[in-house]
């Protein structure tokens, strides 16, 4: 008789037939064990759906349609009342895999239009969910390429290349990383629901955030992320080089934030005092790494300190 782990394994190649006599076979010495009746209830349901993975029906997507499936497969699961186990997610990599597959013939073949994006991105999430960031970021690659300045989809690359470089000890793929984060930060100042960080140090910050502020207090997380965490990564030197004209755009709104700020009801100042000092960072951060204006790096020192006492303490920048 074979292990749980055999079992799973089966499942992640999607040998369903396989899996089904495996796990059937633990399930008659464990009758109570969720996961087993999860994962058996898995192998059967894909078993009698083992061509889709290979082939979608006429007129359907390919990709999109088995994502579909697996929408259906996890809904009647939740009918059934058994639970999201480590034994479904085993099921759930070998499914999306194929879709992931599928997904990367037709971005070659040029049949991907942005009818597809809410199924990439879907997708997307779902690999990160199985922590198969490699997947994902491919995928979300894909999904920048049909919208190239959509916020959600450039955090969401950023969050996988950040994860993927961390993990792999590679420290130019954490910083473009890094860089692509900040630049979905510069687009929207919140991207992504603050539970939905993974990648360090914006997970961290937003765990302090959460600490810092309770109650009808919460909506600050979101309001002072960008800045916290811009500061973390002032260190980094790597981060995409921002154009002079992306400079210049970034001045000139800190420059009418800056003037509107004192005339700004209470409800809306603290919000333009969060943007501002995150562009405030952003700019500091070109200053210490790509261009050279001591005086107007001091301005924004002190601006930032004015905004936010303390804030520069993250970073070991702010020291010199």
């Amino acid at each position: 008789m074979g292990s749980l782990d055999e079992a799973r394994s089966l499942l992640e190649s999607g040998d369903f037939a396989g899996a089904v006599q495996a796990i059937g076979e633990l399930l008659e010495r464990h009758p109570e064990n969720s996961d087993l009746m999860s994962g058996f209830y898995a192998a059967s349901y894909w078993e009698h759906r083992q061509a889709l993975l290979t082939q979608a029906p006429a007129g359907k997507l390919s990709g999109a349609y088995l994502l579909d499936e697996w929408n259906a497969f996890e809904s009647l699961l939740r009918d059934k009342k058994l639970d999201l186990t480590p034994s479904v997610d085993s099921a759930m990599r070998a499914v999306l895999n194929h879709a992931a597959r599928q997904f990367r013939h037709r971005f070659k073949e040029g049949s991907v239009g942005t009818e597809d994006m809410a199924a990439l991105l879907q997708l997307s999430r779902n690999m990160m969910r199985l922590r198969d960031y490699r997947n994902a970021r491919d995928l979300l690659g894909f999904a920048l390429q049909l919208q190239p300045h959509r916020p959600e989809t450039m955090m969401l690359l950023g969050e996988c290349r950040a994860l993927v470089g961390d993990e792999e000890k590679d420290a130019l793929e954490y910083e473009k990383g890094l860089g692509t984060m900040r630049d979905a930060f510069l687009l929207n100042n919140a991207p992504l629901d603050v539970q939905a960080y993974r990648s360090s140090p914006a997970s961290e910050i937003v765990g302090e955030l959460n600490f810092r502020f309770s109650g009808e207090e919460k909506e600050r997380v979101a309001l002072w992320l960008p800045a916290e965490w811009m500061t973390a990564v002032l260190d980094h030197p790597h981060l995409r080089r921002l154009q002079s004209d992306e400079i210049l755009q970034i001045e000139e709104e800190c420059m009418r934030l800056e003037r509107d700020l004192p005339t700004l009801d209470d409800r809306y100042r603290e919000k333009a005092a969060a943007r501002l000092c995150f562009y405030s960072l952003v700019l500091l951060h070109s200053l210490y790494h790509h261009y050279d204006n001591e005086a107007r790096r001091d301005e924004l020192i002190t601006l930032i300190g004015r905004l936010r006492p303390g804030l520069l303490n993250r970073s070991r920048l702010s020291e010199n």
